[in-house]
């Protein structure tokens, strides 16, 4: 594209300077000689404004560029971080769901936990109440036992 142009315009200037030369060797006036030159630098202001004009487009198209990528890198550094912004929402929320039924089942355990030591208690005082029964009985049958052997023996 441009750059061949350019190649192409470099190698203006050694043509001119050879036609120049061709000129002066041929030309015995100096009014030719510097009509010669006033062609020639004429010819290598164009050049040198042709070669100008290249290298501006140039740079311009590599100052858009360079934008253009900037632009790009900025968008898809925007879409990265709204989705990571997204994934740490959901996560939060499923950590706080996940907190929510830890704390319903430690609950939960915590109240059969309750209840099965109320029971135990429970059945823990009627075992003793049983036992407590039954050595009264044992107690009230011996001092029956010891009266009734007074009375017989008449003490």
């Amino acid at each position: 594209g441009r750059w061949a142009g350019a190649s192409g315009l470099m190698a203006l200037p050694l043509a001119i300077a050879m036609s120049l030369i061709i000129i002066l060797l041929q030309s015995n006036s100096s009014r030719e000689v510097s009509l010669a030159a006033r062609v020639a630098k004429s010819e290598h202001k164009m050049v040198s404004a042709a070669e100008h004009a290249t290298e501006s487009f140039a740079d311009h198209d590599v100052t858009t560029a360079v934008l253009r990528a900037q632009q790009a890198a900025k968008a898809r550094y925007q879409k990265m971080m709204a989705a990571a912004l997204q994934a740490e929402a959901r996560a939060h929320k499923e950590g706080e769901v996940a907190t929510a039924k830890a704390m319903s089942y430690q609950q939960s355990l915590e109240k059969r936990m309750l209840f099965a030591r109320r029971r135990r208690d429970m059945m823990d005082e009627a075992r003793q109440i049983r036992k407590d029964q039954y050595l009264e009985s044992r107690m009230n049958q011996e001092l029956s036992r010891t009266l009734g052997n007074r009375v017989i023996s008449g003490q």
